[in-house]
Parts: C-alpha cells; structure tokens; sequence
C-alpha cells in the first residue's frame, strides 16, 4: 500500500505545471512546500525549495523492477522503509528539527511577507482538529517573533486565517479566494495583466470577472475531458 500511494501522489517526466511555473513572473521566493509529489521540482534556480515532509523518489517507485514487484506482489516490508516522505498523518512532534524547518528560521527576518497558498495545515473537515500542528506553531512563532503580512490563498481562505489570526493575535491578515491552479494560470495568460490595464476604466471588478471567465472555461474543459 505505501508503495502504491507513492505511485499515485507522482508522475514519472511530468513537465512544469502552472501551479510552479508562476514563481518565474515573481520575485526570488522561498517555496516551503508540503507536498510530497514531484510536480514542483522543476522550480527557478533563483528560489529556494523547501520540502519539510520530504518526497517521493520517483525514478525509484516507478522504476520497471518496482513495477514487475508489484505485479508480483514482491515487495518487502523493509522496501517502505526508502520512502523519506511524510504520510498523511499527524506530524511527529520532533518534525521542526528537521532542516527545512531550520533553515526557515535562518532566512525568514529577510523574507518580506507570507503566502499560504491552498494548504489548510492538514485539517480534517469531520472534526475540525488539524495534522500539521507543529508546522502551524513553527509558521506562527516565526510570525510572532518577525510579523509580517500574510496572504492566505484558496477556495476557502477563512479557517486557515482564523487560525493564524488567532495564534498570531493579529486581524492584519488578507484573503483571496480562489483556486490556485485557476489563478496561476490566469497569471500566465496574461489574462491578470490585461484585466489590470482595464481596472481605470472599468473599475476592480474587471479583475474577478476576468478570472471567473477563465476558471467557468477551465470547468467547461475539465468536463469535456
């Protein structure tokens, strides 16, 4: 089953997805990026990429004697045990000795501001209680010690700036609700900039109006599919 999930959450020679390829119109960023999958791999060199719950080595799960073990139902116990990723499961409460964590607090007083981008610290919506409580402390106790704006992006951006907001003890937190991979592209287009030079004219709803456009045809698309 760990081997399959491992499979599952990656692609073998996936190109670069807009969700990553957007940093490139943005100044240098630090990525502290949770997921485990290996689309955001192929980031800018001038960024750095964290990844605090590791990932998964592609080459190695999907190689051809993985998958002839698998058919086989081959695979050893101890095989999982090269998987240096985090399951989806409560975080270990010595995760922020790991290095990304430090290295996030050796650079983040340079760092000008934070997104939260569709990530909601593992929170499970049938009890309200989340996974990645040492992650939401490590984020919060940097905030504390270093304020600084935050954005919080995603289809539904409120729980996760009410727990910042709470733990931060600040309301001086921003929401843009939408879904990322919509957004990133909407960037890429050109479609942001286009909408933008029409904002004196038009006002700022020609903004959201031109990125709903584009979210209803990417539907549409997915639909079709």
């Amino acid at each position: 089953m760990e081997t399959l999930l491992a499979r599952l959450i990656t692609v073998p020679r996936i190109g670069r997805l807009p969700q990553y390829a957007v940093f490139d119109h943005m100044p240098a960023s630090v990525l502290f990026n949770f997921n485990n999958d290996n689309f955001g791999g192929a980031v800018h060199s001038r960024d750095l990429c964290l990844r605090p719950h590791g990932t998964v080595d592609v080459s190695m799960v999907h190689s051809p004697g993985v998958t002839a073990a698998l058919r086989w139902l081959a695979i050893p116990q101890s095989f999982v045990s090269q998987f240096a990723f985090h399951r989806p499961e409560p975080e270990p409460s010595d995760i922020r000795e790991n290095w990304p964590y430090r290295k996030l607090i050796e650079i983040f007083a340079s760092l000008e501001a934070v997104v939260v981008i569709g990530y909601s610290f593992g929170e499970q919506r049938d009890t309200g209680s989340i996974d990645d409580t040492e992650s939401l402390e490590a984020l919060t106790d940097l905030l504390r010690w270093r304020p600084k704006p935050v954005l919080v992006i995603g289809p539904d951006p409120e729980a996760v700036a009410a727990r910042l907001e709470a733990a931060v003890r600040t309301r001086d937190i921003g929401l843009l609700a939408c879904r990322w991979n919509v957004l990133s592209q909407f960037v890429l287009y050109g479609a942001f900039r286009r909408a933008c030079k029409e904002v004196p004219r038009r006002g700022l709803q020609i903004v959201t109006s031109s990125y709903r456009r584009l979210e209803d045809a990417m539907e549409e698309r997915a639909q079709c599919a």
